[in-house]
């Protein structure tokens, strides 16, 4: 909250009024809430709503379950262009492939709005830290620049995709193969947020 001397009047009066009728000390026990609460922002758009919690009745995935349990979730959801690059573009700028020029993969919408606040842009100008973990932008284009983040991207070692079962190239797009589950990128993500 921004210090103007309305609020601050506000507040020393409501402090005082509460000491005075209670004989209270000044600080309340209780602990206040943080400044900025945690924002966990999860980005499937290749996927889609591949999760039991979200009706998929052959996917086993609890921790996402309970995370869509005990969480905000968004199951109305449209795009401009069902492509990867402009669909990032417009929801994290929130401006329109008209305005942005992102009709396709292969436009950088920086090249056109060079000064755009973005998603996380805006976060950080509100005092958050943010914090890209693997691919946010298509390609992880913008994944470093300044303009968006507050912290540097991380991404898992190794090329993508990476499969370990005998004879799989490129399909399917999921598998299970006989190694530790902290070898696929998606594990090593899920630790990194974590």
């Amino acid at each position: 909250m921004k210090l103007t001397r309305r609020n601050f009047l506000a507040a020393a009066g409501a402090g005082l009024t509460g000491s005075v009728l209670t004989g209270c000390p000044d600080e309340d026990p209780r602990p206040s809430p943080p400044e900025h609460p945690n924002i966990l922002f999860i980005l499937i758009d290749d996927m889609g709503n591949r999760v039991a919690g979200m009706g998929d009745p052959y996917s086993q995935t609890p921790n996402m379950d309970e995370l869509i349990r005990t969480g905000v979730t968004f199951n109305n959801q449209f795009v401009q262009t069902a492509s990867c690059g402009p669909a990032r573009t417009a929801l994290f700028t929130g401006m329109y492939p008209d305005t942005t020029h992102a009709w396709h993969n292969l436009v950088d919408f920086r090249d056109i709005v060079p000064d755009a606040i973005t998603l996380p842009g805006q976060f950080g100008l509100n005092g958050y830290q943010t914090v890209p973990i693997w691919k946010v932008f298509h390609l992880g284009r913008h994944d470093d620049e300044a303009l968006s983040w507050t912290r540097p991207s991380w991404r898992p070692e190794g090329s993508f995709p990476r499969y370990y079962n005998p004879g799989t190239s490129g399909r399917p797009p999921t598998e299970v193969g006989a190694v530790p589950s902290e070898i696929y990128h998606d594990a090593q993500v899920t630790q990194r947020a974590i």
